[in-house]
């Protein structure tokens, strides 16, 4: 699953306490959270992609974790995103923090019109 437009985070991305170290100028980073190990992820990931091509770096910051190859992240999302169930998830920091989870559609359209309302 290799996106293209889409930064892949590392586990020295986001501090322990869940500050996102990616600076993105106050616009929002969009983070997908999956695993290569998960079939929905990969339904999803052409659709994260295409928001992404369409975006193309406009009104947010594309960005994804693979939790099973980041293994230490992996297993702090649960202390600072409320509510983590699982993969795949797409969330939202501003600001170096956690502002708020995708809960709509998984599509392009979906996406693009929640990043739009960010």
């Amino acid at each position: 699953m290799d996106l293209e437009n889409v930064a892949y985070l590392e586990d020295g991305d986001i501090t322990p306490d869940g500050k996102l170290e990616i600076s993105a100028d106050g616009e929002p980073v969009v983070v997908m959270l999956s695993g290569s190990f998960c079939g929905f992820c990969s339904k999803f990931a052409p659709e994260y992609q295409k928001a992404a091509n369409k975006l193309n770096g406009k009104k947010a910051f594309m960005a994804t974790i693979v939790i099973d190859k980041q293994k230490k992240l992996g297993k702090e999302l649960n202390n600072f995103i409320p509510n983590f169930k699982g993969v795949p998830t797409v969330v939202v920091f501003r600001n170096g923090n956690y502002e708020k989870t995708y809960n709509g559609p998984r599509t392009e359209a979906g996406l693009i019109e929640f990043i739009n309302e960010l």
